[in-house]
């Protein structure tokens, strides 16, 4: 990300539409670490239901669970950024999973 994006950009990864008819658990781990780390949220359905800002303690992977509202179609987005132009910080999530019912639409 250091490379493409610039201090003031942002990067996001959206899901498809996806219908959840019980209470469901989203979790993932992530890495935030660096002097310019900006922030990390989840979105779902423009509404931010997770967010962590900075440099989270020594280097390592910290996990999240979040209870996703059941609903007709949910879009689910993870959106970054950073705070300056170096190249010293690093954003990562991995091993996200969905935990209950769900149906892709």
């Amino acid at each position: 990300m250091s490379n493409l994006l610039s201090a003031s950009d942002q990067f996001g990864i959206m899901s498809t539409n996806t219908s959840l008819q019980q209470s469901t658990t989203f979790s993932f781990w992530y890495f935030m670490h660096g002097s310019q780390i900006g922030t990390l949220a989840l979105i779902v359905n423009d509404q931010t239901l997770w967010e962590k800002s900075g440099r989270q303690g020594l280097p390592a992977w910290h996990q999240a669970n979040i209870t996703l509202p059941v609903g007709a179609y949910l879009n689910i987005i993870f959106a970054a950024n950073r705070t300056g132009t170096g190249r010293s910080s690093d954003i990562a999530i991995d091993d996200i999973v969905l935990e209950g019912e769900s149906s892709k639409n």
